[in-house]
């Protein structure tokens, strides 16, 4: 890590803290009051939100991460540049509002739990072009400019997650289920197509790297066919249901991985 990564990261971190600290000395003048276990554990959060995924620009003028000014979980994307201007915020996905004081309310406490456990954007990268980003938001994928509205890739057959870039292939690599996809982004247009598909369900594409030059792509298949799958039972649902799941014991056959 370079120190100038390394004191970027420090000064995003000090930012996350700047409104909980800001709330605080507004509070100063009024009357004091009890910090309580369910504050501690309330949101938004009282120690803020903490950026996640700073992923340079090529050209290494922009640092852009996911982040929440307000302390709540929901993160949407956010740049700074090397200057030490104040960060802007790039994108405004929908998401639901926090219920204040649900009470016993199920209805209002159903959505409390959805707004506390929805991270919103999940993974960004930057774009062949070097200027657009690409980010994954509830398994459905995105591009956006900064400072325009962001835009679907659903209508152009772009949909999974794992991404990574080749500015050399002009190309963004993404894992759809259990396959292996390519998209182009050349002369405005998005092509994509399918690099492999495992031979058997129970055999995935683990992992992956671009060649430098963006010529080959490497990819590490896990073959989970000799794990036995067992049951387990998930609560969390409106009704109880039992979730297959591949998983060996100690002594038992585990996962054979190829390059």
């Amino acid at each position: 890590m370079t120190m100038r990564v390394l004191l970027i990261g420090v000064g995003l971190v000090i930012a996350s803290l700047a409104n909980p600290i800001a709330a605080i000395a507004a509070d100063a003048g009024a009357a004091p009051r009890a910090m309580t276990i369910e504050r501690l554990y309330s949101l938004p959060s009282i120690i803020g939100t903490a950026p996640e995924s700073p992923t340079w620009s090529a050209d290494s003028r922009h640092l852009a991460f996911l982040w929440n000014d307000k302390g709540m979980p929901f993160r949407d994307i956010w740049m700074a540049d090397v200057h030490g201007n104040k960060p802007i915020r790039v994108t405004r996905m929908p998401q639901l509002d926090y219920p204040s004081e649900p009470g016993t309310d199920i209805v209002r406490l159903e959505q409390a739990a959805r707004v506390e456990t929805d991270h919103g954007i999940s993974e960004l990268v930057w774009a062949p072009d070097g200027r657009h980003l690409i980010f994954a938001l509830h398994g459905e994928l995105y591009q956006v400019l900064p400072g325009k509205p962001a835009q679907s890739l659903s209508e152009a057959g772009v949909s999974g997650g794992d991404l990574g870039t080749s500015a050399m292939a002009h190309a963004v690599a993404y894992r759809s289920e259990a396959d292996l996809w390519v998209a182009e982004f050349k002369m405005g247009k998005i092509s994509t197509r399918k690099v492999h598909s495992p031979a058997r369900k129970d055999v995935r594409i683990e992992s992956y790297s671009w060649s430098a030059d963006g010529k080959r792509l490497a990819f590490v298949e896990a073959d989970l066919s000799n794990v036995p799958t067992r049951g387990i039972p998930d609560y969390l649902g409106e009704e109880t249901r039992m979730v297959e799941v591949k998983r060996p014991f100690p002594g038992e056959p585990s996962p054979m991985r190829r390059l």
